[in-house]
């Protein structure tokens, strides 16, 4: 099975907003690689959904897990404010490139995350092939699961 379960929901929002920054707009994030079905992991997908800039947290497993969807506000190149949609409060965050670890083409910390997780890493492959469409992730991480094999269980 594919990590494609994890519920991650990236939603067309209702605030409008600058685009998010080009680097980490429009692809998959993760914290950790899953090496299980049960592993839990975090996970945050960043886009422009029509007009609108928003996207979602994630952490659980294959199995269960809770998603936090967001607006994204950008406040200046490194910027931005997360208005989380359930909690309606808004976060700054920043964000700082890092060194990726083996395997990765990509790492930022992201300071003020609301999840507290700091570090986040990408692959280039792992980019969002519909930018500017309606965003289904569950749908998209099966979509690149297909040609990346450790994303599989």
């Amino acid at each position: 099975m594919s990590l494609a379960l994890v519920g991650l929901t990236a939603l067309s929002l209702g605030a409008c907003g600058k685009a998010p920054p080009a680097d980490i707009a429009d692809r998959l994030w993760v914290a950790q690689m899953p090496t299980g079905p049960r592993d839990q992991i975090d996970a945050f997908v960043v886009t422009d959904v029509g007009k609108y800039s928003g996207g979602s947290f994630y952490h659980g497993s294959l199995y269960r897990g809770a998603h936090d969807s967001f607006t994204w506000t950008t406040k200046a190149k490194d910027r931005g404010v997360i208005h989380l949609l359930q909690e309606q409060r808004d976060v700054e965050v920043r964000t700082k490139p890092c060194k990726p670890d083996r395997g990765f083409d990509q790492c930022i910390l992201l300071e003020g995350d609301p999840k507290k997780i700091v570090r986040y890493q990408s692959r280039k492959r792992w980019a969002i092939p519909r930018k500017g469409k309606s965003v289904d992730v569950p749908a998209l991480i099966h979509e690149l699961s297909e040609n990346n094999e450790e994303l599989l269980f």
